[in-house]
């Protein structure tokens, strides 16, 4: 038996404190899980597993008999374990509620809260291994997957109606579902070669590059040539194995920035700010926390996206106002 701490749903001082559960097997921390909290089922965010061996004497030292884990959300851990850690030092430093931190660094589809919206998934068909016989019908639409599969079970009712069921019925095909795409459609871009640096370019990124400071001030007035040092050290730093964050303080600056990224690292870029779809911004929080892309850009909120092995943050125009998150809990 396990003893799981978790986090209720409910962004409240009174209820900042982890509450305790049990469960047969282990639970990843960082997962949402479905627990009964004063006969009501909230969404409560796992923070630690802990296994016990003896729950009776445990029930006696606590004072209270421990209900059960209802139900667990998600098969793996939705944030990384530096973000774990970053949500319990924003509750203090920010005197918010824990849960509340975790909500704002997570995107509405899977933050732990009943409220969130779901997850769209689709149903798709492939073909198997299986040899059954089939009707002339039955073997044009079977074919019709092997020819375009896998396809969705919708457009396969479309191509040819009543026969999924009986394919399926003969296990012919298999079933599955995959999350539905938010199609966040970007311009085409050409790729650009980097430019060489002037003499007061190179200067000044020798000096960040050499530097054994953390936070280094690059300025300069418009047109001076920052963003171009900006994207030579997003380079070395992708050339090392690491990742880069450009923040923007506005969405009306995202589009620029992003088409001078793209234009020098195509497809291995990720996109985030509050225009997105809640289908969107899920994806694009999935794809870093999957690693696969080196580079992100996008508004304040793009600084908890799920980074493995972020080397360089660029804060561009970092007098904005923007960048100050004034709801609870407050960051900048």
């Amino acid at each position: 038996m396990y003893l799981i701490k978790c986090w209720i749903e409910h962004p409240v001082n009174k209820l900042d404190k982890t509450f305790d559960y049990m469960h047969n097997e282990t639970i990843i921390t960082g997962v949402r899980v479905i627990v009964d909290f004063n006969n009501r089922k909230l969404i409560g965010f796992v923070d630690s597993c802990e296994k016990i061996d003896n729950l009776i004497k445990l029930e006696e030292d606590l004072g209270y008999k421990l209900k059960p884990i209802e139900k667990i959300l998600d098969k793996e851990s939705l944030i990384t374990k530096e973000l774990f850690k970053l949500g319990k030092w924003m509750a203090k430093d920010t005197l918010s509620p824990t849960i509340a931190c975790y909500q704002t660094m997570l995107p509405n589809k899977i933050k732990p809260s009943s409220n969130k919206e779901k997850l769209v998934y689709i149903k798709m068909v492939k073909i198997n291994d299986n040899k059954e016989k089939l009707t002339i019908k039955q073997q044009a639409a079977f074919d019709y997957v092997k020819e375009n599969g896998p396809i969705s079970l919708t457009d396969l009712n479309k191509a040819f109606p009543n026969m999924s069921r009986a394919l399926i019925k003969k296990n012919v095909i298999d079933v599955y579902e995959v999350l539905k795409s938010g199609s966040l459609k970007l311009n085409e871009v050409e790729k650009e070669e980097f430019l060489d640096l002037t003499t007061y370019q190179k200067e000044a990124m020798d000096k960040i590059v050499n530097s054994d400071k953390q936070t280094i001030l690059l300025h300069g007035i418009t047109g001076s040539g920052k963003t171009e040092i900006y994207l030579h050290l997003a380079k070395k730093i992708i050339e090392e194995g690491k990742q880069v964050l450009f923040l923007v303080p506005e969405i009306s600056l995202t589009p620029l920035m992003v088409k001078r990224v793209r234009s020098r690292f195509l497809d291995d870029v990720a996109i985030y700010h509050s225009n997105l779809s809640s289908q969107e911004k899920y994806e694009q929080y999935r794809t870093v926390l999957k690693n696969k892309v080196k580079v992100v850009v996008g508004t304040r909120s793009a600084i908890f996206m799920p980074f493995s092995n972020l080397g360089l943050i660029i804060l561009d125009e970092e007098h904005d106002l923007s960048y100050k998150q004034e709801n609870t809990p407050i960051y900048h």
